[in-house]
């Protein structure tokens, strides 16, 4: 069943444990995010971003989670995720969308709490979630601790920022970053931890691959209750496409490929969803 980001984050803070937010970009990850969820009886977040315009039809896209999404008894929200442009929020309302990422955090504060506030505005006066962030979470080809802490969120911005947009979750930068990292990530769980006891909101952490499992379980025990997952799932889709083709180059074909990718995606899907904690919380 389709339902909106908080429906669904509200029991994982009042529980205790986190949901998978796991970036989509065709129907082969649609499928084997929503099978895993199923299987383990667990919430999830389908998520597209609007940097992955370029490889998928937006409304198609939509349309497909929407279908599935109606289709199982799990509850299952469609977020659309570090959107900037505003015309695309309006759009993603459209398509049928239940959760929405507005980013602002590379422009000057006033201007991220003018942006994020309108868009949380009309997505409430539609019983639908907005994700806003505070701080900045940057690339992790880019990752360089003494210059990345700069970025970090301040529990005082965070508590600031959350009561000037009246944002349903926030993403904090606290020492994670997006795709691969170029040297092991620091998270600062301390941090973490003063965020979180100075606002009342539910907690996000981006780039949560190549994350240790320890890793994860701090996040989750201080507070952030929604991880989002996709640089792990394109790699590991990679390597066994790569496997699958040098074992059986004579024989493989498009089909084969994208069963080998179907297979490895919905496997550590349920690894994560295990690890999360959400299986059972459906």
């Amino acid at each position: 069943m389709l339902v909106s980001g908080k429906n669904i984050l509200n029991d994982a803070k009042k529980n205790k444990y986190a949901v998978g937010a796991f970036n989509v970009i065709n129907d082969v990850m649609i499928r084997a995010t929503v099978d895993a969820a199923v299987e383990l009886q667990s919430p999830i977040i389908l998520e597209f971003a609007e940097i992955h315009f370029k490889h998928s039809d937006f409304e198609l896209i939509a349309k497909e989670v929407v279908t599935i999404a109606n289709r199982v008894e799990i509850p299952v929200a469609l977020h659309l995720d570090h959107c900037k442009d505003f015309n695309n929020f309006i759009k993603a309302i459209k398509f049928g969308f239940t959760s929405f990422m507005y980013d602002g955090s590379s422009l000057p504060y006033e201007q991220n709490v003018k942006m994020t506030k309108q868009v949380t505005d009309i997505a409430h006066s539609l019983g639908y979630s907005v994700e806003g962030e505070i701080g900045h979470v940057g690339e992790g080809v880019e990752y360089d601790l003494p210059q990345t802490s700069k970025l970090f969120t301040t529990p005082e911005d965070a508590s600031k920022f959350a009561k000037e947009t009246g944002i349903d979750f926030m993403a904090v930068a606290f020492g994670s970053a997006h795709g691969i990292y170029k040297s092991k990530p620091n998270l600062d769980i301390n941090l973490l931890k003063k965020i979180n006891n100075v606002v009342d909101i539910l907690l996000v952490l981006h780039g949560g691959s190549r994350l240790t499992d320890d890793d994860f379980k701090n996040c989750i025990k201080n507070g952030i209750c929604k991880i989002n997952y996709f640089t792990e799932l394109s790699l590991i889709a990679k390597y066994a496409i790569r496997e699958l083709i040098n074992d059986n180059d004579n024989i493989v074909g498009y089909p084969e490929i994208l069963d080998a990718s179907y297979k490895v995606i919905k496997e550590r899907v349920k690894n994560r969803i295990l690890l999360f904690g959400s299986n059972g919380m459906a």
